[in-house]
Parts: structure tokens; C-alpha cells; sequence
């Protein structure tokens, strides 16, 4: 794991190591569920839950945005950004995942 690698190297190996699973608390807005339900006959069931995965942990707003923009790059080849990094690195890579399977 590289956290832990790089946790025992700033350390000396002497460290306390905390893996807490926030997937629990992490939930997709609404909206945004609707929104990425269209991708459902698309594309792949395993891919509609990798892109889902990648919308976790943005707030609800952003959430909706990410859907938008990946749907419209699937329906109708429109590649968006939204000028946020974090959320732009997601979409490259929603991007190149949906590259691999439909284009």
C-alpha cells in the first residue's frame, strides 16, 4: 500500500496506520442518478458503475455536472471540463474508460 510505505518512511517505521472505509457515508445525489441512468443501454452495466463510483465524494452540485458531462460525451460526443482539477482528472479518465468501450 503506498500510503503506508510512505507513512513508514517519514516515520522510521514507527507508526499508526488508519484505513477508514468512507464508502458508507459517501452516497450519489439524486439528480445525478437520474441523469446517469440514461447511460444504461449505452454502455456496459460494469461501466455505468465505474463512472457512478467516480461521482462519490464530490458534493451534489458537482455530482450533477460530472453526469451531464459524461452523457453528453457518450449521446452525442461532446467533451466538457469544468475547470475544477479534481473533477477533471475524474472526467479525463470517465472519458478514456468510455473511449475503450464505445468509440
Amino acid at each position: 500500500m503506498v500510503r503506508q510505505s510512505i507513512f513508514e518512511k517519514r516515520k522510521g517505521g514507527q507508526f499508526i496506520f488508519e484505513d477508514d472505509d468512507l464508502m458508507e457515508v459517501q452516497c450519489m445525489e439524486h439528480d445525478a442518478e437520474s441523469v446517469m441512468n440514461r447511460l444504461e443501454n449505452k454502455v456496459s452495466k460494469s461501466l455505468v458503475f465505474m463512472l457512478n463510483q467516480q461521482l462519490l465524494g464530490f458534493t451534489s452540485r458537482m455530482q450533477q455536472e460530472l453526469a451531464m458531462d459524461m452523457v453528453d460525451y457518450v449521446c452525442d460526443d461532446v467533451m466538457r471540463m469544468t475547470g475544477c482539477p479534481s473533477a477533471d482528472y475524474v472526467l479525463e479518465t470517465c472519458y478514456a474508460w468510455i473511449d475503450d468501450e464505445i468509440h
